[in-house]
């Protein structure tokens, strides 16, 4: 493929000379990024770095060699010679530099026979991040206040407030569990309380599926098992991620998460970088439900503790 102005580019995955494995949207959260590959001369390295770090922009490097004098603010990732043409091949440059909006897409690409100053002032309108509404959907009363307090007793009383959740991280082909807390820090417990579960089920099915199919038009006829969660206070987050990007979570198709409180606690909110800086807050007892390939982020808790149901659905497998 050829990357063209206006096109969002894939959600690649490259693996760096000391084996390490980045996706490279978990570089960028939502925020413009100049994305070079290949070489660059140092003069026109220095100047692209110092006028993204002056739009709040980052600059990630793609290289086979990482130079000595790598300005500061600039994310080198030494690749190997074969991996580092993999990727300029899917991207369709041979190398240069690439400048992404906060979705990811392509705003323009560098020009070797223009001045690198001239360029940068060609690119300073394109810098702006634009707040666009997230495609999500908002689903008021699926729960009522009794339900969403047997959830948080549940979790809270019923499972001595659950356990420390952790991430899947794929070595060798095969998915190692482990504790990250650069990625998350919350606490978590599966509903294996069948009546409750069953409760729950029945004002999903009833309030959550059909609004899916009218917004959507999307048939779920699968659901994963129930999980309530707590975010604490100054250890409650979950970084930017998306829900769908490992082989043992494609199967995924739409996200749900439910306040089972509000007003007891700060912070916590739900965005979607890629889509700009608004932070969605759900009423206790409301759900937002949104496709799992959107980049979200769970902000941290700052003041008491954060409860909420989540799960997902998907369609036949």
């Amino acid at each position: 493929m050829t990357v063209r102005i206006g096109q969002r580019i894939p959600n690649l995955a490259v693996r760096a000379v000391d084996g390490v494995q980045h996706s490279l949207y978990l570089h960028h959260h939502g925020r413009p990024q100049a994305m070079l590959l290949g070489t660059m001369d140092p003069g026109s390295l220095q100047s692209v770095s110092d006028w993204a770090a002056a739009q709040g922009a980052q600059v990630l490097w793609l290289c086979t060699e990482v130079s000595a004098d790598v300005p500061a603010g600039l994310r080198a990732l030494q690749l190997t010679t074969p991996e580092c043409n993999t990727c300029c091949g899917v991207l369709g440059v041979d190398s240069g530099l690439l400048w992404l909006d906060s979705g990811f897409r392509v705003l323009d690409a560098w020009q070797p026979d223009l001045e690198a100053a001239t360029q940068l002032t060609q690119w300073q309108s394109l810098a702006a991040t634009r707040d666009l509404p997230a495609p999500a959907l908002y689903v008021p009363q699926v729960l009522d206040a009794e339900e969403c307090a047997a959830l948080i007793h549940y979790l809270r009383d019923v499972r001595d407030g659950g356990g420390a959740s952790g991430v899947y991280a794929f070595e060798n082909g095969q998915p190692q569990f482990r504790l990250d807390p650069n990625i998350k820090a919350r606490h978590e417990a599966l509903v294996e309380d069948r009546d409750l579960e069953q409760r729950i089920h029945a004002a999903i099915a009833a309030r959550v599926i059909p609004e899916i199919w009218r917004c959507f038009h999307f048939a779920v006829n699968r659901r994963d098992p129930l999980k309530v969660i707590r975010y604490d206070e100054g250890a409650g987050y979950f970084r930017a991620h998306r829900d769908n990007d490992s082989p043992d979570t494609a199967y995924r198709r739409f996200a749900m998460t439910l306040n089972l409180n509000t007003g007891d606690y700060r912070g916590g909110e739900l965005s979607f970088p890629e889509f700009g800086s608004q932070r969605y807050v759900a009423a206790a007892g409301d759900a937002l439900v949104f496709s799992c390939s959107l980049l979200h982020e769970a902000h941290d808790v700052l003041q008491g503790q954060r409860y909420a149901l989540v799960t997902f659905f998907s369609g036949a497998r």
